[in-house]
């Protein structure tokens, strides 16, 4: 059985399965009709999930009774096909949060780390768009940038990349951008590693926001420059129609035809400052208050 590990995105935002390096070779085990119910299960999968949960399942079963290491991997493997369906498809999120942590368990019982690193991530992504509980998907993006750190697998890196970033949409979201900075700055070190380039012109998009958030406008143009940058060299649909509305809807966080005012974070219609056109603020009550810090970024960029 030849490289039966392939691309499955998540999620929406991708919670990738890459393709394996190391292949599952074809022995007495796992079984023809093991196979064919994989087949069956990957061919279903996004056109009728009932039926390729009811293949992947059969398959799980059957590899039940086996216990060397390519059926492991196997059942590692169909464990994380069939939390990406639960996740996506049927919404049963308690399901896909199972079948994750039977993927992590097996891949760390197989020492199969590209495939842990993609359950793992997986795992993070459900906690944080799904079931909205951020200290565990905290937890388990942390534990990616761990493996990480263990490996120079450039796939592994990349879904480190991600979690960093995934991260800082989480500080962001509590207003800590200092955090959020700091986690999109690690982001863009392992990209350069991984030269993972979509993620990278995602992150310097991201890094564009953080910036402006800190009234960094000099950083922040710089980093929407290399985004736009990216975008140019490759076949690539625009970041923010593809990533990030979905997370920032979710997050509550600004979108890039919506101004924020700077001092209560209010959204909607706003006023601009008249001397550097770059800060908004929801009325002149909230522009006094701010005046005695904006005043500082209002002369630097005067003198620009």
């Amino acid at each position: 059985m030849k490289k039966l590990i392939h691309l499955i995105v998540s999620v929406g935002i991708c919670a990738n399965i890459y393709a394996m390096d190391q292949t599952i070779k074809e022995k007495i085990k796992p079984t023809d009709e093991i196979k064919k119910n994989y087949v069956l299960g990957n061919k279903y999968k996004e056109s009728n999930y009932s039926l390729a949960e009811e293949h992947f399942t059969i398959a799980i079963n059957l590899l039940g009774k086996f216990k060397d290491m390519e059926s492991n991997t196997l059942k590692a493997l169909t464990n994380l096909e069939l939390a990406v369906l639960h996740a996506l498809y049927s919404k049963n999120y308690k399901k896909a949060e199972n079948h994750y942590k039977e993927a992590i368990k097996l891949s760390q019982l197989v020492n199969h780390m590209e495939l842990e690193s993609s359950a793992i991530n997986g795992l993070g992504k459900l906690y944080l768009v799904n079931l909205n509980k951020f200290d565990k998907a905290i937890k388990y993006f942390k534990k990616n940038i761990a493996l990480a750190k263990k490996t120079k697998n450039k796939k592994i890196i990349s879904l480190a990349a991600s979690a960093h970033l995934n991260i800082s949409l989480i500080y962001r979201r509590s207003n800590d951008y200092e955090a959020a900075k700091i986690n999109l700055l690690e982001a863009l070190k392992m990209t350069m590693s991984s030269r993972d380039k979509q993620l990278e012109q995602v992150i310097h998009e991201e890094l564009s926001f953080v910036y402006k958030d800190l009234q960094d406008y000099e950083k922040s143009n710089k980093h929407k420059s290399e985004s736009e940058k990216l975008l140019k060299k490759q076949i690539l649909q625009p970041a923010e129609s593809k990533w990030t509305i979905k997370k920032r809807k979710m997050l509550n966080l600004e979108l890039n035809d919506k101004k924020t005012c700077n001092v209560c974070k209010k959204k909607g219609k706003m006023k601009k400052c008249s001397r550097c056109r770059s800060t908004y603020y929801c009325s002149r009550e909230c522009q006094v208050k701010d005046w005695e810090e904006h005043k500082k970024v209002c002369k630097k960029k005067d003198k620009q």
